[in-house]
């Protein structure tokens, strides 16, 4: 996050892409300072806020727990079938801490493709202790490794069935995204058979993920996993805050709902400052 403080007086906060964390707004972050204060001049400006998921339907498990479920069925793939791959999809960076988590869990290696790899390890040169961490248990060889880091684009099913069911392999393949929250989403009961963990387990996992596609020895699971925040924790927020403006910074189809939401928030806290008749 960027906070700006004009010469003028004026202070202004960019979040970018962002998960809500109760740390932020707690000292020592600079952030505590302007938490729940009633003096104009020294409330924020204007936030610039990731509305990527501004709404209601969103309500994303914390990461660690995410993280910890796809550990959990790896690890029964990996007890079923030893010679498992494991792929994990990245876009050109934002995923590593769900890559290093699952491979600290399963006491892993990793391999990254140059793009990747060469941006992680910038970012751990710039000071990431998460990038730092995942750069440590990359390894060179392909052979060595058994997480394989993969673009994201690699696993749509056109993409499974053209390059990942030709190479003959048993294979688990992650897609870690907010996209891939759907707690309703249904797997039949031939599917969950495929599944490398038991119906049971599964089921007690299904916050956490979802079944994208199964093709003979591949089988490609979702993971509720996201960089960015979900609807209630956009709102504590911005609610802790009480910025006298916000900025949406994703725009579409769903911008004018994320306004709305947003408005809402804003007027709760001048409706809690009104005086009541009986003051």
């Amino acid at each position: 996050m960027i906070l700006l403080r004009l010469p003028e007086g004026g202070v202004h906060l960019h979040t970018g892409d962002f998960r809500v964390h109760s740390s932020m707004l707690q000292a020592p972050s600079i952030l505590a300072d302007f938490v729940k204060t009633a003096i104009p001049n020294s409330r924020i400006g204007t936030v610039f806020l990731d509305t990527t998921f501004c709404d209601p339907y969103y309500k994303f498990p914390e990461q660690q727990l995410v993280i910890a479920a796809a550990a959990q069925v790896s690890f029964q793939a990996l007890l079923s079938r030893p010679d498992t791959l494991i792929l994990c999809g990245m876009y050109s960076i934002g995923k590593e801490r769900f890559v290093l988590g699952l491979a600290e869990e399963l006491n892993v290696k990793v391999w990254l493709p140059n793009k990747q790899r060469g941006l992680v390890t910038a970012a751990s040169e710039g000071g990431c202790e998460v990038c730092r961490a995942l750069v440590a248990r990359c390894v060179a060889s392909k052979d060595e490794a058994r997480i394989h880091v993969v673009d994201m684009n690699e696993l749509n099913p056109r993409a499974v069935l053209k390059n990942l069911l030709p190479m003959g392999k048993n294979i688990i393949a992650w897609k870690p995204s907010g996209w891939m929250y759907n707690p309703s989403k249904k797997a039949t009961a031939a599917t969950i058979k495929r599944l490398p963990c038991p119906a049971e387990a599964f089921e007690s996992l299904r916050e956490f993920i979802s079944v994208e596609m199964v093709a003979k020895n591949v089988v490609v699971l979702g993971a509720a996993y996201s960089e960015h925040s979900s609807f209630t924790e956009l709102k504590d927020f911005i609610t802790a805050l009480k910025p006298m403006k916000v900025q949406p910074t994703v725009f579409g189809g769903s911008a004018k709902d994320a306004r709305k939401h947003i408005d809402s928030w804003l007027q709760e806290e001048k409706l809690l400052k009104l005086p009541s008749e009986n003051s």
